[in-house]
């Protein structure tokens, strides 16, 4: 391999030799998160049951994603995304346990918005990481 080709590294490599050099580069900065700032979001229409409406926060906070990841690992798949209905929403997790008319396939499309939602906290947080660099 030519010193030229060593020095173009791409993928992950090339992430993680950045992301090294970014560390040796100087002091380690804090990061400071304030808890006392309320979070204000948007909410996000999910479902209905007999014309009523049910909504989740339109983004979550990457506790709740890294939350679910520890109940999966500890738990299991079921038990977390069950956590995670519980927890996004709310009420609407009560009306769908007692609608009898509920369809695996409503259901599984109403897991699947939920499960990205959460998840993607995780991406929008890697994003807002990045971008500081």
């Amino acid at each position: 391999m030519s010193s030229k080709s060593r020095r173009q590294r791409t993928g992950p490599e090339r992430s993680a030799v950045a992301m090294m050099r970014r560390r040796r580069s100087g002091p380690v900065e804090p990061i400071r998160i304030d808890t006392s700032v309320e979070r204000v979001v948007d909410r996000v229409h999910v479902f209905s049951i007999d014309d009523v409406d049910y909504f989740m926060d339109a983004e979550h906070p990457p506790a709740l994603a890294l939350r679910m990841l520890e109940m999966t690992e500890l738990k299991g798949e079921a038990a977390a995304m069950s956590y995670v209905l519980a927890e996004v929403l709310g009420e609407g997790h009560e009306a769908l346990k007692n609608c009898e008319h509920l369809t695996n396939a409503q259901f599984e499309a109403i897991v699947d918005i939920v499960a990205d939602a959460v998840m993607g906290a995780l991406d929008s947080g890697k994003s807002e990481t990045d971008s500081r660099s």
